[in-house]
């Protein structure tokens, strides 16, 4: 299939906070979502995929090719975020797990990209996980909307879409709401899952744990 030249993605709309508990599902906060993905994009997205609502291979996520100062979405599964994660061993990695849903996700998220240009060649990875998939559409249709509020943001680092539901990813690693930033050592060892405390933004504990880890 021949490429074809993207749509311009427009602006997302959200109305309300929203917390998840372990039990409940994420709730959808009467959203309305205006945005459009290239033909190429859903295109490649559903080869990885291998059609709507499947996973991505190994060998397809392993690539892992982005162009510097391009925002990608990169759809994975829980075991292929596993050895994603530790194909940066060496490596400080920090992972801002995120939603559509989540306005304080959307609302905090410029302090990863923040970050990451901060701490840029500096022994740093920053990366985002997006957990809109709920089961509830197919995959390549969630593509819009997340890469839409990813290129507001200019964020030009890796950005993973989960295609295992986000049931799984609470109970794999052990979330009990978003927003969440998971930190990871130079060994690949997930140091602390660093959560909103007291009104303050979680990355004030995310940079004094880089500080402590980077000696």
């Amino acid at each position: 299939m021949k490429a074809r030249n993207s749509l311009s993605s427009r602006s997302v709309q959200l109305s309300k906070d929203c917390q998840r508990s372990n039990k409940d599902r994420p709730v959808r906060c009467g959203a309305v979502f205006y945005a459009f993905a290239s033909v190429a994009l859903l295109a490649t997205l559903l080869t990885a995929t291998g059609g709507c609502g499947s996973r991505a291979t190994d060998q397809d996520t392993a690539r892992g090719v982005r162009k510097s100062g391009q925002v990608d979405l990169q759809p994975m599964n829980l075991s292929q975020f596993g050895k994603f994660i530790a194909k940066h061993r060496g490596k400080i990695v920090v992972v801002d797990i995120w939603a559509t849903y989540c306005p304080p996700c959307m609302r905090d998220f410029h302090h990863l990209v923040e970050l990451n240009q901060e701490e840029d060649r500096q022994g740093v990875v920053c990366m985002s996980l997006n957990i809109d998939n709920q089961g509830l559409e197919s995959i390549d249709r969630l593509v819009p909307r997340v890469l839409s509020f990813l290129e507001q943001q200019k964020a030009t680092f890796d950005n993973i879409l989960m295609t295992d539901d986000a049931d799984q990813v609470y109970r794999a690693l052990k979330l009990a709401g978003i927003p969440a930033i998971l930190v990871y050592d130079q060994q690949g060892q997930l140091v602390e899952t660093v959560t909103p405390h007291n009104g303050e933004s979680p990355y004030t504990r995310v940079k004094q744990l880089i500080r402590q880890l980077a000696g």
